[in-house]
């Protein structure tokens, strides 16, 4: 099968992100072409940023426990529940930025 829009390096594939431009698929829609340079930088500093403040928050649960318990009286439950409200918060806006960032 002849394949006119091969990528430069030989893949195969049509449209290929290594290319950098958009191709018809098979059923007519547009792929998405591959992010480069400065925006993209920044997009996945942004990203990693967000990973490294998640981790923290998750890691700091333990260690604000005692305090929280102290301070504002209240139960292992609702420490629970604060954990969990924020375990969902950053899934919500993890899951999207996920799928973004290989585009």
């Amino acid at each position: 099968m002849s394949d006119t829009g091969s990528a430069s390096s030989g893949d195969g594939r049509r449209g290929s992100p290594v290319e950098g431009r958009a191709a018809s698929s098979a059923g007519g829609e547009k792929q998405l072409t591959q992010m480069t340079g400065r925006p993209a930088n920044a997009f996945a500093g942004v990203l990693m940023a967000f990973v490294a403040l998640q981790m923290l928050g998750v890691a700091l649960i333990p260690v604000v426990t005692p305090y929280l318990q102290d301070r504002f009286t209240v139960s292992d439950a609702q420490i629970g529940l604060l954990a969990a409200t924020f375990t969902l918060a950053v899934a919500l806006v993890a899951i999207p930025m996920g799928l973004a960032s290989p585009r």
